[in-house]
């Protein structure tokens, strides 16, 4: 027998032990099991405000230490002599294709 159908006849198990209880039971398995259920939420969102504040604190300085250490882009700051500006002009094809029949 795999171990899957172990856990899930044992789950069964339980399950059909508690739903077998009176009413008066599941409430009071349900208020002992409040304060298990208060602690697993309270530590979900611990671990997520402790994720927010390493986030918050370590991108600083590591955007620091990469503008530290990262050479400058290429042309940053400086104008190289060798290049030139270039003007380009979009022409919508259906003007070209007017001028090319003389209906320009």
């Amino acid at each position: 027998m795999s171990r899957f159908s172990v856990y899930a006849s044992r789950f069964d198990g339980v399950r059909g032990n508690v739903f077998g209880l009176p009413a008066w039971g599941r409430v009071l398995v349900l208020i002992a099991a409040i304060p298990g259920l208060a602690l697993l939420a309270l530590s979900v969102v611990l671990f997520l405000v402790s994720l927010t504040a390493l986030l918050l604190l370590a991108a600083p300085v590591y955007s620091l230490l990469r503008r530290a250490t990262m050479p400058a882009p290429a042309g940053f700051g400086t104008e190289d002599p060798q290049r030139r500006q270039v003007t380009a002009r979009v022409i919508e094809s259906d003007v070209v294709e007017r001028q090319a029949d003389g209906h320009g």
